[in-house]
């Protein structure tokens, strides 16, 4: 229950940040110490990353960042 809450709380905090349409979650059972976030924007994947569970919300938050920058270019200039 823990998990689940954890990946909901920083599935929507993501989203928030990073300007996503959708932030999914995935926790495969063979391997409990990874977590896969895919980032949707207009129903199109943009970006999948794989952290551990010790990877600080920072890290993560920089690493998608810097992972949809260099596929979609810097284009925030309405930011």
């Amino acid at each position: 229950m823990a998990t689940t809450l954890t990946d909901t709380a920083t599935a929507v905090l993501l989203k928030d940040i990073l300007h996503v349409d959708k932030v999914q979650v995935v926790r495969r059972p063979w391997s409990i110490d990874e977590v896969e976030y895919i980032l949707i924007k207009e129903n199109n994947p943009i970006c999948h990353m794989t952290f551990d569970d010790l990877t600080p919300i920072e890290d993560r938050v920089t690493a998608l960042r810097v992972a949809m920058r260099m596929s979609d270019g810097n284009n925030n200039q309405g930011e």
